[in-house]
């Protein structure tokens, strides 16, 4: 018999960075094994261990290119070689196509290597705003001529899953895009048995919003930090930016990956997230982040290693995986990614522009309506959701709940009454409801599993 007993700190790791990365787990005595490790068991001794194998290493390559010119090149043949080498399957291969630059080029690679047009699968919402990607994917469809196949969700869809996902992950997570995700992967499993994707770019090369904040906190004299903080506070324009008076690298890393701020979860649950400081630490030192590298570098390091893989890929993996799929990932080849890390870090992502010599090798292949594209993202309009509708504060208010022993309702009522006057609460609402369906599936896994859900998609 295992024991569910809950394991409070862990818990409020999870409440902070949105995802435990291992070998954390919410059980007492149980451990995930990090990535990059393996357990060997000696039958004869009775004796357990842990060893690392070498994957990527500690990211302090020397650079391999003198120019930026040269940088593209190498970046382009590395790409291609290794969307060549995810191809190789006895089975076709199509390829989950968002709106964005990163799966575009991913498809296009492959579309030069299959001898017939690429099917690429795509999900949209019933009711588009700015979060939906669909229109641009069939745009991107139609210019590089792939078979295009798509699916739409809206909100009833979104919480009829939303427990069948979250026992398919096995974790919480405050990622909204893993439902999304659920019926992309359905639609793809009923024509392919292998899917590429375009994750991975954002970590390797500086894709997300809050490396801009970290940026420009290198630029600015030390003095001027406090007041930059301050300027920033009424602002959530770019994650991270609150956070940059911080002088203390991991502290500032931590409140820039806070879903929850350390006052928050000691309201919710009365307990202390230092768990979370002490999980980026380990990452600082484990990677050997010394005080000559540029602080964005030791975040997309950091992202690189805990952040996809206990977070984006872990929920990816499963979902596939749970449709008879199997998702690859060419942009985080082994090959690619050492020679990325290898890189100046200006030839990775700078103040004005990201991502910059994956961008300028996709302007060579791709046209300029596809690279020039606003970012998006994949995600879904949860917050939208949760604002219009009232079942989300029956779920998570419902005193009889293994979930409401365990947090503060008063202060779970206080955040969705933000969120229904209009402050974005959606990480923190969809975290909640991820946490209150793994602790329901713990229990009692059938009670709040809508009917819909269990004759549909069991």
């Amino acid at each position: 018999m295992v024991d569910d007993t809950l394991e409070l700190s862990n818990l409020a790791e999870l409440l902070c960075l949105r995802y435990l990365p291992a070998p954390d787990t919410l059980f007492k005595n149980i451990c995930k094994v990090r990535p990059g490790h393996v357990v060997e068991i000696d039958f004869r001794t009775r004796k357990l261990s842990i060893c690392e194998y070498p994957v990527i290493g500690r990211s302090n390559c020397q650079p391999s290119v003198r120019t930026r010119e040269d940088a593209i090149e190498q970046y382009g043949a590395l790409l291609d070689q290794a969307v060549k080498r995810q191809l190789l399957s006895d089975v076709e291969i199509g390829v989950l196509l968002s709106g964005g630059i990163d799966s575009a080029l991913v498809a296009t690679i492959a579309q030069k290597y299959n001898s017939s047009k690429t099917k690429a699968f795509t999900v949209g919402f019933s009711r588009p705003d700015d979060s939906d990607e669909l229109a641009d994917a069939q745009e991107s469809a139609r210019i590089l001529g792939l078979d295009h196949h798509e699916v739409r969700m809206d909100y009833p869809d979104f919480l009829d899953i939303l427990p069948r996902v979250s026992a398919i992950v096995e974790e919480p997570l405050a990622t909204t895009s893993m439902v999304p995700m659920f019926y992309v992967s359905s639609l793809a499993s009923k024509q392919v048995k292998v899917v590429l994707s375009g994750q991975g770019a954002d970590e390797a090369l500086g894709g997300y919003r809050r490396y801009k904040a970290e940026i420009v906190r290198s630029l600015c004299p030390a003095l001027a930090l406090p007041f930059l903080a301050m300027a920033a506070q009424p602002t959530r324009s770019f994650r991270g930016v609150n956070a940059i008076g911080e002088r203390d690298d991991v502290r500032r890393f931590e409140a820039i990956y806070s879903v929850f701020n350390r006052d928050q979860i000691a309201r919710l649950i009365g307990y202390d997230a230092s768990r979370a400081t002490e999980r980026i630490r380990y990452f600082f030192e484990l990677l050997g982040c010394s005080t000559q590298r540029r602080s964005v570098e030791r975040m997309m390091s950091i992202d690189l290693r805990m952040n996809l893989a206990d977070d984006l890929l872990l929920y990816t993996d499963k979902i596939t995986m749970h449709h008879s799929i199997e998702c690859r990932v060419p942009l985080l080849d082994l090959d690619l990614i050492r020679f990325v890390e290898s890189l100046p870090s200006g030839y990775r992502t700078n103040l004005f522009c990201t991502k910059i010599v994956h961008k300028q090798f996709a302007r060579r292949i791709l046209p300029a309506s596809i690279v020039n594209r606003k970012k998006k993202g994949f995600k879904s309009p949860a917050g939208r959701w949760f604002r219009a509708d009232t079942s989300v504060r029956d779920i998570l208010l419902d005193s009889n709940s293994r979930f409401c022993s365990h947090f503060n309702r008063r202060e779970v009522k206080h955040i969705l009454d933000e969120h229904s006057a209009g402050m974005d609460r959606e990480r923190q609402i969809f975290l909640l409801l991820s946490i209150f369906y793994w602790m329901q599936g713990a229990s009692q896994p059938a009670r709040y599993l809508p009917r819909q859900a269990m004759s549909l998609h069991a």
